[in-house]
């Protein structure tokens, strides 16, 4: 469910399997595509999280868990985003 608020169906695809931690070479062989369309969608994905790596990503991916139990069918990373921030 993560990301499926804001990325097109192949990007999803993209996200499940680097979230899954399979290398740019694996998923662009198990998608069937080039590397470079691949890293063309990766770019897009940052883009559209607002984040510059895939350290980022995990961190992002990890951080939205915390919204999957408020509402297990919705897009947690939609939750997390929406919630409010806190003022130091």
């Amino acid at each position: 469910l993560f990301g499926r608020s804001v990325l097109t169906g192949r990007e999803k695809d993209v996200l499940g399997l680097t979230l899954q931690g399979y290398s740019t070479q694996a998923c662009a062989e198990q998608l069937n595509i080039s590397i470079e369309t691949l890293r063309r969608h990766r770019k897009n994905i940052y883009a559209k999280l607002d984040i510059n790596s895939q350290a980022e990503l995990f961190s992002l991916f990890l951080s939205s868990l915390s919204c999957f139990e408020q509402q297990p069918n919705r897009d947690p990373l939609e939750l997390y985003m929406s919630k409010p921030t806190k003022s130091a």
